[in-house]
């Protein structure tokens, strides 16, 4: 967990990551124009992709450790989901409008369009307004691919 000021991480990002910090000048300028969707997928296109811990926190002087004493768990997948939200009688993790039947295991999370499931198992649905996720857990940490397929196919979505 990182705490900051503002202006401290924006100096360290000019610093360490000179091409972040241009993008996100140029994001600031056209922050309340008609174009920032257009504006954000272009800048964030051109970035490489790097963690704050290895773009600046490796690099920076002024980074102290204090411990903490509280709860905390990185959610670092979608199986993680079912740690932190509670599961029905069959294991289930649903979150909207969902109706499942002789459903296992899975991970359900919509809005108000009806979900219905049947004779599944261990397979997360991740319905948006204007996307829809099927998988099965086991293939969930290959999410990535799917993210390389509509970059090169169906760019609108990203």
């Amino acid at each position: 967990m990182f705490i900051w000021k503002t202006s401290t991480i924006l100096n360290a990002i000019k610093k360490y990551m000179p091409q972040l910090y241009s993008a996100l000048d140029v994001i600031r300028e056209h922050f309340d124009s008609d174009e920032i969707e257009k504006i954000l997928y272009e800048e964030y296109s051109k970035l490489e992709s790097m963690s704050i811990d290895y773009g600046i926190m490796e690099k920076a002087k002024n980074v102290y450790v204090v411990p903490g004493d509280f709860g905390w768990d990185d959610v670092g997948s979608w199986t993680s989901i079912e740690r932190l939200y509670e599961k029905d009688e069959n294991g289930n993790v649903i979150k909207g409008n969902v109706v499942s039947v002789d459903t296992k295991k899975c991970i359900i999370t919509g809005n108000d369009k009806l979900i219905a499931t049947l004779g599944i198992e261990d397979v997360i649905i991740v319905d948006t307004e204007d996307a829809l996720l099927i998988c099965s857990k086991d293939k969930a940490q290959n999410v990535k691919e799917v993210l390389k397929e509509l970059k090169e196919k169906k760019s609108e979505y990203l």
